[in-house]
């Protein structure tokens, strides 16, 4: 005896369905995420990005301003000794170059003033 839903039902019962999917895929996420960053000892990925990603840019930026430097403000060579500064395991070739205009480093100039993982 096959029961019919009405539309009603039908889109409730899809409704909810997707919902335990969203929320299956958010916790799956945020395990990997967690995984990835084991051994949790520094501010690293397994890759030697930093956490974040390209935010290690913007806080090198702001340290620029900071620091009243703003005429190195789009030099890599720069960029990539203070991004490694801040991180001991960063791969010494791996840079983030500032590509971003002069108001958005002055934006991050207070967040540069605080350790990088408070940031």
């Amino acid at each position: 005896m096959s029961v019919e839903l009405s539309k009603e039902e039908y889109w409730l019962d899809r409704l909810r369905l997707l919902r335990a999917l969203s929320v299956t895929v958010l916790v799956l996420m945020l395990v990997s995420w967690v995984v990835w960053l084991v051994p949790f000892d520094d501010l690293l990925d397994r890759s030697g990005t930093p956490l974040g990603g390209d935010f290690v840019m913007l806080y090198a930026a702001g340290q620029v301003v900071s620091d009243q430097e703003t005429s190195t403000l789009y030099d890599d060579q720069q960029n990539l000794r203070r991004t490694n500064a801040v991180f001991d395991g960063a791969l010494p070739d791996q840079s983030w170059p500032y590509r971003y205009p002069p108001t958005v480093a002055l934006c991050m100039a207070p967040l540069s003033e605080l350790d990088f993982g408070l940031a």
